[in-house]
C-alpha cells in the first residue's frame, strides 16, 4: 500500500477493492492488514459504494479467524 497514495486507491473498481479487502481477511490478519484494509476504506468516495463494500465485504469478516472484532467498510 505504499506505493499507492488515496487516488490510486479510490479510482480502483469497487469490485477490485472488494478483492483487496477480502485477500486482506484471508487467513490470519495482522496488523499491516489492518492498516491496510483502512486505507481503502479511507479510500471509498461515495455511498453507494460504502455499502457495496460493507455488505460484500461482512461475510468474509465474519469467517475470519479475528477476535470478533472484524473491520468492515462503508461511510454513513
Amino acid at each position: 500500500m505504499d506505493e499507492h497514495d488515496e487516488e490510486d486507491i479510490q479510482n480502483l473498481n469497487v469490485r477490485v477493492k472488494l478483492r483487496l479487502l477480502n485477500a486482506l481477511l484471508d487467513g490470519w490478519v495482522s496488523d499491516e492488514d489492518l492498516d491496510a484494509f483502512q486505507i481503502i476504506c479511507g479510500a471509498v468516495t461515495t455511498h453507494q459504494e460504502g455499502i457495496y463494500l460493507k455488505v460484500s465485504s461482512t461475510s468474509a469478516a465474519q469467517s475470519s479467524a479475528t477476535s470478533g472484532n472484524a473491520p468492515v467498510c462503508g461511510r454513513s
